[in-house]
């Protein structure tokens, strides 16, 4: 059985291994612009790029242009296609708009584009989640014999151009079967509108998203904790923290406001910016010892957030932690 956690020595909730086997479904069909086969490719380059020498090379260098190598592959995909994945995953605060004019649509379409990166992140999404609880990759999804592996190359209408990168169906402009991509969210966010092109990736996500952050109804209801196990504020300050490794200013900023009303709401009276810009956040040499009174509880929450996202996963503590004081894994 697919994501079977009935031997993890600690809960994991039904509706995230749910969120998870969506993903794998997502990645394991054929798409509107690439088969099966080539999902399950970007899965593996997926992993390829955590350990990926070129990746980790030009990442450290000014420009990623300044580094020449190849990436370690484990596909037969085009050069520019691992190439797309690999920044994504490795890289992607330095992707830029003139970098997708020379992608698309010399190498890939735009529709290719949208549902690789859909693939991408929720391969990344799902490996993280293991990554983090100390758990083994889960098997990427096989194709199975007879399936049409001929893409629909389906475009939904209500496309709009010029507000992203990529065209997006605008607020109000869903119709025939893609009435329900933005149901239930008055103002639907650039970040999943970004998806539209690929409808099902858009269902994909919010499904997961919905499971593993909120329900859009209760994003703004930030006195609640909604049966999690983190208090809400812990939640932003992982939310926040993810951002700004990501060098997300949208989400960062998005998440930073949430964070500091939901400790105004909770009665935190933390210094939320310094905690999260101090060098010593993160644990080590006192583990934000100097921060405002409170500060230090989250110190070790930021730490795990950092060592998840890092490159060393010996600095990724073993399962048992009593990160929230109030219960034994951050879910």
């Amino acid at each position: 059985m697919p994501f079977n956690y009935s031997n993890v020595p600690y809960p994991i909730r039904d509706d995230l291994r749910k969120a998870n086997l969506k993903a794998w479904q997502f990645i394991g069909e054929t798409g509107n612009w690439w088969s099966v086969e080539d999902h399950i490719a970007f899965a593996r380059e997926v992993r390829a790029a955590y350990d990926c020498e070129f990746c980790r090379e030009r990442r450290k260098a000014l420009s990623p242009y300044q580094v020449e190598g190849l990436h370690d592959c484990r596909s037969d995909l085009p050069k520019a296609v691992v190439d797309t994945v690999h920044r994504i995953v490795t890289d992607p605060s330095r992707l830029s708009e003139e970098w997708l004019k020379k992608l698309v649509p010399s190498e890939i379409s735009i529709g290719q584009y949208v549902e690789l990166v859909a693939v991408v992140v929720f391969a990344m999404n799902v490996d993280t989640f293991h990554r983090a609880l100390g758990l083994d990759l889960e098997e990427l999804p096989k194709a199975l014999a007879g399936e049409d592996t001929v893409p629909s190359q389906y475009t939904p209408a209500g496309l709009e151009e010029g507000a992203a990168w990529v065209p997006m169906i605008g607020q109000g402009q869903c119709t025939g079967a893609e009435q329900d991509l933005y149901e239930d969210i008055p103002r639907p966010t650039n970040v999943l509108r970004a998806l539209s092109l690929v409808p099902d990736a858009v269902r994909c996500q919010r499904y997961m998203e919905n499971r593993y952050y909120f329900m859009p109804f209760q994003v703004m209801q930030v006195g609640e904790n909604h049966d999690r196990a983190l208090s809400r504020t812990e939640i932003e300050l992982v939310a926040t923290r993810v951002s700004m490794n990501n060098e997300c200013f949208y989400c960062a900023a998005s998440h930073a406001m949430l964070l500091q009303v939901s400790s105004e709401v909770q009665g935190k009276q933390e210094d939320i910016a310094n905690l999260l810009i101090s060098e010593d956040s993160a644990g080590g040499n006192g583990g934000g010892r100097h921060h405002a009174h409170g500060a230090e509880d989250y110190a070790q929450l930021l730490a795990f957030v950092d060592a998840v996202m890092g490159e060393d996963v010996q600095l990724i503590p073993p399962p048992g932690r009593d990160w929230s004081r109030n219960t034994v894994v951050p879910l």
